[in-house]
């Protein structure tokens, strides 16, 4: 793969001089043969020797590589036509490049080409293909070599693949690494492609999301949108919008523009808030540039101290920046504090939790003048797992031990806050003092820095005395 580095070892002895002996030349063919019939089988009986002889492209290269000038030793015709050579070809066979390192000038020596000789010292593969490894010998005298290898070292890229609009792959300009596992998370930000399910190797070859299965040969979903009645101008199984350009889709719920997370324009060191169709949200800082962040420029918050600004991205791309004038500060319910940020989140509480979280976050600004920030509340199932991967099986560090159905916030039971400074922003190392938490306990809720096992400290919960159990069984999760 592109990527990747080769090193070869070898040794070579000769006794005798090549003294006034006709040279060889190495035919094309016999090179052509020993790649194709190597162990590895790299034609897999798709093409032959005679039919890439037969091709101008390849077989032009491969003589101006026999017929180099340095093969000739500058006219030192008495050391004899013997190396260690090496050949590079992308996948169509085409010639990307070759070297060779010669025996020693002087007969009776023994010549470790790798610890001498440049050439065969950490050749770069630039190109997905093949690297074809031969001794040669085109004099008369013998020559003989020994201990001949090849070290390969993996670059980071496994697997390259090209897609067409909807999600079928280009199989011509596709590849991937020799004796690897298949990777299954592709299209579509990653959806999961069930194929080669059954004994003779066929399969369903469906994309599929949290919600729905995705058909990428139709272009179609196979279910209907859950969210349909939301968006009536279009057809409830197709995909983004038919527009697979600008849009993706991993939960089969919604469309998300595939320009990335971060709105152009927004400065480094803001506050990136995802939201999901669902209601739930994700929380990032942008830092474009640290090593902690994502391709995005993105760090999962509990990482970094506080923010400069707030910028929410909704799951079509739009861009609002969070203030009061632009938020109102009434709730559905009249449970109101002064942070119209704070306001919203509560409101995705259950209904009986919104007063006891609003008279929380009241009374530490009243009585402490502390201001607190709700950072999360109501969390979905999807978002609770893609939590709990975090530090495990996806980057960042570990910040829950809960899955999916088995933390309050899966019920809108619990709310996660941020002390906020005099500038209004948010540090998200500060643990709360003593004296919020008390008011907190007060109000009804638990707080998570009391826990043995995991300690969550910006996690407050109000169970209403219901077990995590219960409340799966309620809302039928198993």
């Amino acid at each position: 793969m592109a990527g990747d580095k080769v090193d070869i070892w070898g040794k070579s002895y000769y006794l005798q001089n090549n003294a006034g002996g006709n040279n060889y030349n190495v035919p094309l063919l016999g090179i052509l043969d020993g790649f194709l019939n190597a162990p590895s089988g790299v034609a897999g009986g798709k093409t032959t020797s005679a039919e890439l002889n037969g091709l101008t492209v390849l077989t032009s290269a491969l003589s101006n590589f026999l017929s180099d000038p340095d093969r000739n030793n500058g006219g030192a015709s008495t050391v004899p036509k013997a190396y260690i050579n090496y050949i590079l070809l992308d996948e169509n066979f085409r010639y990307k490049g070759g070297g060779f390192s010669r025996v020693d000038e002087n007969p009776n020596v023994v010549k470790d080409h790798y610890l001498v000789d440049a050439s065969v010292q950490n050749i770069q593969v630039t190109q997905n293909g093949y690297i074809y490894v031969y001794v040669s010998n085109e004099s008369p005298v013998e020559v003989f070599f020994d201990n001949l290898q090849v070290i390969h070292t993996r670059g980071p890229v496994l697997e390259e693949t090209h897609y067409y609009p909807f999600g079928l792959t280009i199989a011509g300009i596709s590849s991937k690494a020799m004796s690897k596992i298949e990777n299954k998370f592709r299209f579509n930000f990653g959806s999961e492609l069930q194929n080669n399910e059954f004994s003779d190797g066929s399969g369903f070859d469906i994309y599929e999301t949290p919600f729905r299965n995705y058909d990428p040969q139709i272009g179609r979903f196979n279910q209907i949108d859950p969210l349909s009645v939301f968006n009536q101008s279009s057809s409830p199984f197709s995909f983004v919008e038919n527009n697979p350009i600008l849009f993706i889709d991993p939960l089969g719920l919604d469309t998300f523009r595939v320009t990335g997370k971060v709105p152009k324009g927004t400065p480094s060191n803001s506050m990136i808030i995802v939201e999901t169709p669902t209601g739930g949200t994700s929380y990032y800082i942008y830092r474009p540039g640290d090593p902690n962040a994502d391709e995005d420029g993105l760090i999962p918050v509990g990482m970094v101290n506080a923010p400069e600004a707030t910028i929410v991205v909704t799951p079509n791309g739009n861009r609002t920046e969070e203030n009061e004038d632009q938020q109102g500060n009434g709730s559905a319910n009249g449970n109101v504090t002064e942070d119209p940020v704070n306001n919203r989140r509560i409101l995705t509480l259950d209904p009986r939790v919104q007063g006891p979280a609003a008279d929380f976050i009241n009374r530490v600004q009243n009585e402490l003048g502390i201001r607190l920030r709700v950072a999360q509340a109501l969390r979905t199932l999807e978002e609770q797992n893609n939590l709990y991967a975090q530090g495990r099986t996806r980057p960042g560090p570990i910040v829950t031990n809960a899955r999916g159905g088995q933390s309050y916030h899966n019920f809108g039971l619990a709310i996660d806050v941020y002390m906020m400074d005099k500038n209004g922003r948010v540090d998200f190392n500060q643990v709360v003092p003593p004296a919020v938490v008390e008011i907190a306990r007060q109000e009804g809720f638990e707080w998570g820095g009391n826990w043995r096992s995991f300690r969550d400290n910006p996690h407050f919960q109000l169970t209403l005395g219901q077990t995590l159990q219960q409340l799966r069984l309620q809302h039928g999760i198993h």
